[in-house]
């Protein structure tokens, strides 16, 4: 089993963050278990369920109603849009995550600096990975992001959550 965190609700609606065994095996500290759970925690924070299933409904609705006027299949049209839709926000969001969870881990005192390369050891060929961005680039993100937070945090400011 790969490793794996997870951001849901449970069936009364409640926020849940869901780490299997192989995820609690494969992390090697304490900062490593701050990003991951902040990067889950930040998914819940930018509602980013809701958000996401509110995007591939639209993409599937218009591309349907478009499919239907120019006389193509609705329902093709409306499945290919809504995948499309999914990898495109997923991937947005797993970059919002990665930036707000790393400052959400600097706040509560954990550095990202050698936590970030624990991608580096997540298997690559996990089909799950298809809707993150590439490691490189989220590993970019996140250090850019504790470099502004320290700049910020010099200054006597507390760096906000975006999304």
């Amino acid at each position: 089993t790969s490793p794996d965190a997870r951001f849901t609700t449970s069936a009364t609606g409640r926020p849940v963050i869901i780490f299997n065994h192989a995820m609690l095996r494969f992390l090697r500290d304490d900062d490593e278990t701050a990003m991951v759970l902040g990067h889950e925690m930040a998914h819940q924070i930018a509602d980013h369920i809701v958000r996401g299933q509110r995007e591939v409904l639209r993409s599937a609705i218009t591309s349907a109603a478009a499919a239907k006027k120019a006389g193509g299949d609705p329902k093709t049209a409306a499945v290919q849009a809504a995948e499309s839709a999914l990898i495109t926000y997923s991937r947005q969001f797993e970059l919002e995550a990665d930036r707000a969870g790393a400052i959400l881990m600097m706040r509560a005192g954990y550095t990202p600096d050698k936590a970030i390369n624990l991608l580096d050891r997540l298997p690559s060929k996990d089909s799950r990975f298809r809707r993150h961005p590439p490691h490189p680039k989220r590993k970019q993100a996140v250090r850019a992001i504790a470099k502004q937070f320290r700049s910020v945090n010099k200054n006597g400011q507390t760096m906000a959550l975006v999304f």
